[in-house]
C-alpha cells in the first residue's frame, strides 16, 4: 500500500514537472482563475450561504418555539 502511494506521489510530482517545463506561465494560468473563481464564490457564495443559514435558523426557531 506504502509503495503504491510513493508511486503515486512520484508519478503526480513527474506530471507536475512535465506541466511546468511546458508552460512556464503555469502559475499565472493556475491563479489567475482560481482567484476570478475565488472572488466570484466569496461574493455570491457568501450571500447564499447567508440565506440559506437564515432561512434555516429561521425553521429551527420555529419549530423550537411550536414544541
Amino acid at each position: 500500500w506504502i509503495w503504491k502511494f510513493k508511486k503515486a506521489n512520484t508519478l503526480g510530482v513527474s506530471f507536475l514537472l512535465k506541466l511546468g517545463q511546458k508552460s512556464q506561465h503555469l502559475s499565472v494560468n493556475f491563479l489567475c482563475p482560481s482567484l476570478v473563481f475565488g472572488y466570484f464564490f466569496n461574493f455570491f457564495g457568501k450571500s447564499q450561504f447567508i440565506d440559506k443559514t437564515a432561512k434555516i435558523t429561521k425553521k429551527y426557531n420555529y419549530y423550537l418555539n411550536s414544541m
